[in-house]
């Protein structure tokens, strides 16, 4: 069990069951090896050479897309994952529910304060200023 170069980026790798071909490229500062369920022919040594230099090519230009080379893959998972917990993190943090206590006191806060006069009130229940209260159902 080991893995043999077969030029640039590419291993050829036996194991005791199966036979791989992996390719391997950097990738945001890291070293990335993707098998390729390849048996060891020249056909399959040959497509796993551009598939390489597709992927090196792409990660040049800057239009790399991991998920597009390596669909299946367990990188390709794994930024799936990172991605939507970013994304959840990023909705829970955008902005907090909005209670309607908050607003009613938001609104309270703002609104100048005025005397309470009920609708259809008469002002003739009630002593007047000159008399005085000697009872408290004056009405």
């Amino acid at each position: 069990m080991g893995a043999k170069s077969s030029g640039a980026g590419v291993e050829l790798r036996k194991g005791a069951r199966s036979e791989t071909i992996r390719i391997v490229f950097q990738y945001q500062g890291k070293r990335c090896r993707e098998p390729l369920k390849l048996e060891h022919t020249r056909n399959n040594i040959a497509y796993a050479k551009r598939l390489q230099s597709a992927v090196v090519n792409a990660i040049e230009r800057g239009t790399f897309v991991y998920e597009e080379f390596f669909p299946d893959s367990l990188t390709t998972q794994r930024q799936k994952e990172a991605l939507a917990d970013a994304q959840a993190a990023a909705a829970a943090k955008a902005r907090p529910p909005v209670l309607v206590g908050d607003l009613l006191r938001d609104y309270l806060l703002i609104t100048p304060k005025q005397p309470f006069v009920p609708p259809n009130s008469s002002l003739k229940c009630g002593p007047l200023r000159s008399q005085r209260v000697t009872s408290l159902n004056g009405c």
